[in-house]
């Protein structure tokens, strides 16, 4: 006897999948138990939290280049880092600032909060 599936188990198995690992299942999986599949969900869980760990050490690094680059090149070009960071967004035709902190690899958690504040520019989300 196999343990069923029902709509809800199956769509959260499927968005857990997704979270883990960018895509949704292509066939939907067969349990012979409840405690396989709480298993399972247990195993997409701790994926889901080292990709999360990822994204936040790719957008720390994406930070310490950018900021390093923005101090350095606004120097260089003898203007306040407000007003380099204005140039750096039309060059690289950022519509706003959430959109120009994506582009640099910043993201739109707390580390782009961060920069705002200190910046002076607004989010809009």
């Amino acid at each position: 006897m196999t343990y069923t599936l029902t709509e809800n188990d199956f769509q959260l198995y499927s968005d857990m999948h997704k979270d883990a690992y960018g895509f949704r299942p292509r066939i939907r999986p067969e349990y012979e138990t409840e405690a396989c599949f709480m298993k399972d969900i247990d195993v997409l869980q701790d994926e889901i939290i080292r990709s999360i760990r990822r994204e936040h050490d790719m957008e720390a690094a994406a930070f310490l280049v950018w900021k390093q680059r923005v101090k350095r090149d606004a120097k260089l070009d003898g203007v306040t880092i407000k007003e380099y960071i204005k140039q750096d967004m039309e060059r690289v035709d950022a519509w706003d600032f959430d959109g120009y902190l994506y582009e640099m690899g910043i993201g739109c958690g707390k580390l782009a909060r961060r920069v705002a504040k200190a910046t002076g520019f607004q989010l809009t989300y």
